[in-house]
């Protein structure tokens, strides 16, 4: 019932001694560009949260920071997709700094948006982060869930 990723494509590699390391995996068969990449089907951000409200869920924009984006195009998409229905924004997260925080802090109150935590915990995708402190200190308040769960109440009773 798991989602295959290249990740296990690159295990069963090394497991079966085809490669020396899971970078060669990377490297040679199923990265980027690679001769056994194959490229997922992706749908925007929009389509994202239009498919996440419709199948009842609560959508929140995972870890803006990692999109390497310019300030005014992240309040851009972050304004768009608002508009469509966005409910809530990643603003603790296992790598970002306080200015990274604080910025998507800022993004939250500016358009009213709930704020979401998380570690980026994969398993041993990312055996560097562990399930719920990330890579140290990580802490998100359980209130912060609580937010989205009344918002998600509320979604439920329009």
């Amino acid at each position: 019932g798991a989602v295959i990723t290249r990740a296990h494509f690159a295990r069963y590699l090394l497991s079966h001694g085809y490669i020396q390391s899971m970078k060669e995996a990377f490297d040679r068969y199923v990265g980027d560009h690679c001769p056994c990449f194959v490229p997922r089907e992706k749908v925007t951000p929009a389509q994202a949260v239009e498919l996440i409200l419709g199948a009842g869920g609560v959508p929140v924009l995972a870890h803006p920071i990692l999109y390497h984006m310019s300030d005014d195009r992240l309040d851009r998409l972050v304004a768009e997709l608002k508009k469509i229905g966005l409910v809530g924004i990643e603003a603790i997260y296992s790598t970002y700094n306080t200015a990274e925080e604080r910025q998507i802090r800022g993004l939250a109150s500016k358009y009213d948006l709930k704020i979401s935590g998380g570690s980026d915990f994969h398993g041993g995708n990312k055996p560097d982060i562990s399930i719920g402190t990330g890579r140290g200190g990580l802490r998100v308040s359980s209130l912060l869930l609580e937010d989205i769960k009344r918002e998600r109440a509320k979604q439920a009773l329009s």
